[in-house]
């Protein structure tokens, strides 16, 4: 299938509308994409097309009937740093144009700086602190959100290195595991704050700052 008919697909299945509306619509939402010659990639077939390109077309898909929340997982990925940028602004042209809630999944805080407004860290499974775009990344609370945080930053120190030896920074130990779920924190046997209580209670939901809630045993029991 064109990239066109992949777009004009959802039209087809949610909304009412005959084929010739349908394509000046498709049209509309390649151009509100980024596309000068929508034409062009209207006929085009995936494989006729860059990652960057590919990744607007499945955005046109997202926002074609209009919806109030857009879930976005990982929409950057595989993105060279220019397109990841590109992706983002143009997520942020639909929130602001069509007042479009997004809920971007990424693996990246880098991703979320200047663009989200509150950021929920995960780590297997379970939300383990909440906060703002400011507050997350300039002052992390949990272990876990400390360690990404501060790898966000290395990379352009690592990179200046050279030598075979040379090891890209990481968060020391293995990954959580889901088949063996633990009793405590499930962070604990990769954190270097880690308490005798970490291994045998999950920690509860604690309020160290107002409006920053943390699952972590530094803040009470």
């Amino acid at each position: 299938m064109t990239a066109g008919s992949q777009v004009g697909e959802v039209l087809r299945a949610h909304l009412e509308g005959n084929a010739k509306r349908r394509r000046m619509r498709v049209m509309e939402l390649l151009r509100e994409v980024g596309f000068d010659r929508p034409g062009e990639i209207y006929s085009a077939y995936p494989h006729q097309l860059s990652g960057g390109q590919r990744q607007r077309i499945a955005i046109a898909q997202a926002v074609a009937c209009r919806p109030a929340l857009l879930i976005a997982d990982e929409p950057t990925s595989k993105l060279d740093a220019t397109l990841q940028a590109g992706i983002i602004a143009l997520l942020s042209q639909i929130r602001q144009q069509h007042g479009t809630a997004i809920l971007v999944i990424s693996h990246d805080p880098a991703l979320f700086a200047g663009f989200a407004d509150r950021i929920a860290v995960m780590y297997a499974g379970r939300i383990v602190e909440v906060g703002s775009c400011a507050e997350i990344l300039g002052r992390p609370l949990h272990p876990y959100t400390q360690a990404l945080v501060r790898l966000m930053m290395l990379p352009v120190a690592a990179g200046s290195r050279t030598g075979p030896r040379t090891r890209f920074p990481a968060i020391e130990g293995e990954p959580f595991d889901p088949t063996c779920t633990p009793v405590g924190c499930r962070f604990a046997p990769r954190c270097v704050e880690r308490m005798d209580v970490c291994s045998r209670h999950y920690p509860g939901e604690f309020l160290p700052e107002p409006s920053r809630p943390v699952n972590c045993f530094k803040y009470g029991e």
